[in-house]
């Protein structure tokens, strides 16, 4: 219920929402609550609008009141400048596949002399394999044999050899280790590089003792010397380099390294299945346990030689060789008398003698071969050996259409000069090279007479494998053309230092940046989008183990008192992962770059009488006024606290504790209103049946007595601060 009172000159009567105010001894004066300036009762005279007035007091002013506490709380920064060490590097050079080339001479309108020079070098052809056995005590036989390359060279200088080697269980051409992979040594690699080539032909030898103890070298003599790896039936690893090795007219010998017979050691008695292919020494009944497995294939060539290092009888010198029941190589050495080759005892400290002999041998049989440009007059062809006129030991062979002579005759000759005369050559523009050759297109060059030709006046047509020249080359000419053969140059290079995996990689060819597909951390593998071409080098540059430092002193550090530990780039605020380590800060190392401004920033704990404060107040904080914040945190200091007057001052005192020490500043903010009342006058003369409105805070209000020209508004009612709006419009007559 709300309260009235009576007034000196009305008497004020509240009924059903209306308030009645009786004049003593005065004409009543009749006034009606209604919504802001809306008229509810319809009998009542209008309100007159233009008459009406209002008017706006306060309950008071609120006064704010702040204050800041300085905590000792807040994080201590410290700048670091991190640190990432200059990149190592490591070269590289792409391999060099073997130039071809196939010559042509330009024809003429009229019989002519042809002259036609030749290297001995190139001219005999030897292909050496080498079966090496890969069991279990082939260490120190592969190790002795891999120390005698000179030896296989004695004679065989002046030829064109190459030598390859495979093992006693997989007829693939063995590969070196290492980026730059060779799977045979041959003598351009040995003129240009004689040391690489030596350290490569050890690479090849010394295969390890891993290998199969079921040995069978006759079978993998005849599949390396015809289909290689890719033989019928064969299941071995994929070879990465080119096995297309044997070359057309050239000599043919084998030398086979092992401590074993020919399938191994295995009782002969055990049966060979498909559960135990390793039975019966791997080959009972199989065609490869006979030596005619190899005398009798048509797709070798009938000259091919078998020589071997072969276990004769047991040895204390190699003790871990033989032992066993009928263990004398038979089918090896029938191999080898019936191939006219050589033999001798493997468990000895020297194999030069074998290997002289071999070269020796090679060297009697070798038969050099001079393709000619043309089909020549059998008369009038005339051989010289520098210089020397040559009328025996050589022949023309007419299905190849080529000059023979023995190695022995040009032992240390240097060139063969062979004039002939031949028939009218007709006139060309294109010249086709054979159609099954193997030609990498961007390396083809074009020479005329030996001089480079411009490939704006020709051009190669890689189907039908032609060279078209824009003008016909000059009559009798020589023409020559070079390229590559068509094999896949490597992508894929290995670092050998120390690298660090996820570490930055980055590759150039000849000095200029080129793109990386991938990196192979764990492997120290880095594959490139396009493989270098032909003896480019490749700078690969990587990082390794502790080119970037991750460690970093901080200066007068409390690391014992140390709560929390957080850093940030300088420059962009991204946060960076980081650890204390007693003084040290700790940052991974794909966060280090150089010169990066890193910003560590760790603060202290505190305890509980450290975190608890007390605040003065000059004034009592109004309802809901007081805000305690911890930087922008509203409860962990407000929770706690309480606010009592100070008898002694007149003041009151906020005391409170903070839950954490997480803040650097307490702002302590309330307000307390200056000035309070809940009685105001209204101006002016108050006619009979007007309205009179009151609003506190802008909402309606039916809790107030008007005695008079007063207005009284309970304070239970009236906040302190609080805003009062008063509405008057008298009434006229319609």
């Amino acid at each position: 219920m709300k309260q009235f009172s009576t007034c000196k000159i009305f008497s004020c009567i509240k009924l059903f929402g209306i308030l009645v105010i009786v004049s003593c001894g005065q004409p009543k004066i009749k006034f009606t609550k209604h919504n802001q300036f809306s008229i509810q009762d319809p009998i009542q005279k209008e309100a007159d609008l233009t008459a009406a007035k209002s008017w706006t007091w306060w309950a008071g002013k609120p006064q704010l009141k702040e204050t800041s506490i300085d905590t000792g709380f807040g994080a201590i920064e410290q700048n670091i400048s991190l640190v990432k060490g200059s990149p190592s590097f490591e070269v590289k050079q792409q391999i060099s596949r073997p130039i071809l080339t196939e010559s042509f001479t330009q024809g003429f309108y009229s019989n002519d002399d042809m002259t036609q020079n030749f290297s001995v070098k190139e001219a005999g052809l030897f292909d050496l394999l080498i079966v090496m056995d890969n069991s279990g005590t082939m260490k120190s036989f592969q190790s002795q044999l891999g120390a005698r390359m000179v030896n296989l060279l004695n004679d065989i200088e002046n030829t064109n050899w190459q030598i390859t080697v495979v093992t006693t269980d997989n007829p693939c051409l063995r590969e070196t280790s290492g980026t730059n992979k060779v799977n045979r040594v041959d003598r351009s690699q040995f003129e240009n590089n004689q040391a690489q080539a030596i350290l490569d032909y050890q690479d090849l030898i010394q295969i390890k003792d891993t290998g199969n103890p079921v040995e069978r070298g006759i079978k993998m003599s005849v599949e390396a010397l015809t289909n290689g790896c890719e033989a019928p039936g064969a299941t071995y690893p994929s070879p990465t380099l080119d096995q297309d090795w044997k070359r057309a007219g050239a000599k043919t010998a084998v030398l086979i390294v092992t401590d074993e017979k020919n399938c191994g050691s295995g009782a002969l008695g055990e049966a060979r299945t498909e559960d135990n292919p390793n039975g019966a020494n791997g080959c009972d009944g199989s065609p490869w346990q006979n030596s005619t497995y190899l005398t009798e294939n048509a797709d070798i060539p009938d000259d091919t030689a078998v020589y071997g290092l072969f276990l004769l009888e047991d040895n204390p010198a190699c003790e871990d060789s033989g032992g066993y029941t009928d263990q004398y190589p038979s089918e090896y050495i029938k191999l080898v008398e019936d191939t006219g080759g050589q033999y001798t005892e493997i468990c000895q400290s020297d194999y030069s003698e074998l290997l002289s002999i071999i070269s020796q041998d090679v060297k009697d049989t070798i038969t050099l071969r001079f393709p000619l440009n043309f089909e020549p007059d059998i008369n009038s062809i005339s051989v010289t050996v520098d210089g020397v006129e040559v009328t025996e030991d050589w022949q023309y062979d007419s299905e190849d259409n080529l000059i023979t002579i023995s190695a022995t005759r040009v032992q240390d000759a240097t060139g063969v000069t062979i004039d002939y005369k031949h028939e009218i050559i007709p006139i060309r523009s294109t010249f086709a090279l054979p159609e099954d050759t193997s030609i990498d297109p961007e390396t083809v060059e074009v020479k005329i007479n030996g001089t480079s030709i411009p490939k704006a006046q020709w051009e190669w047509q890689n189907i039908d494998k032609k060279i078209s020249f824009t003008e016909q080359p000059p009559l009798s000419s020589n023409i020559d053309v070079t390229f590559r053969k068509n094999d896949n140059l490597p992508r894929t290079f290995y670092i050998l230092g120390e690298y660090r995996s996820g570490g930055d990689v980055g590759a150039a060819v000849n000095g200029s940046q080129v793109e990386i597909e991938s990196v192979d951390g764990d492997l120290k593998q880095v594959t490139l989008v396009t493989a270098p071409r032909d003896e480019e080098l490749l700078t690969i540059t990587f990082e390794k183990l502790g080119d970037r430092v991750t460690s970093y002193p901080l200066d007068s550090v409390e690391y014992d008192r140390v709560e929390k530990i957080d850093a940030y780039d300088t420059k962009t605020g991204d946060f960076i992962p980081v650890e204390l380590r007693e003084n040290l800060a700790i940052f991974n190392p794909e966060d280090v770059s150089n010169d990066r401004d890193v910003t560590v920033r760790y603060k202290y704990s505190f305890d509980e009488n450290q975190r608890s404060f007390e605040v003065t107040l000059a004034h009592k904080p109004d309802t809901g006024s007081l805000m305690i914040l911890a930087d922008k945190d509203a409860k962990t200091c407000f929770d706690s606290h309480t606010v009592k007057p100070d008898e002694e001052n007149g003041m009151f005192k906020l005391n409170f504790t903070c839950e954490s020490d997480d803040m650097s500043k307490i702002k302590v903010s309330y307000s307390w209103i200056k000035g309070y009342q809940n009685i105001f006058e209204v101006p002016g003369i108050l006619e009979q049946d007007a309205e009179f409105q009151v609003y506190i805070d802008d909402n309606i209000t039916e809790d107030f007595i008007l005695e008079g020209n007063t207005l009284v508004i309970p304070k239970t009612s009236l906040p302190p601060g609080a805003k009062i709006q008063c509405n008057y419009i008298p009434k006229k007559e319609i």
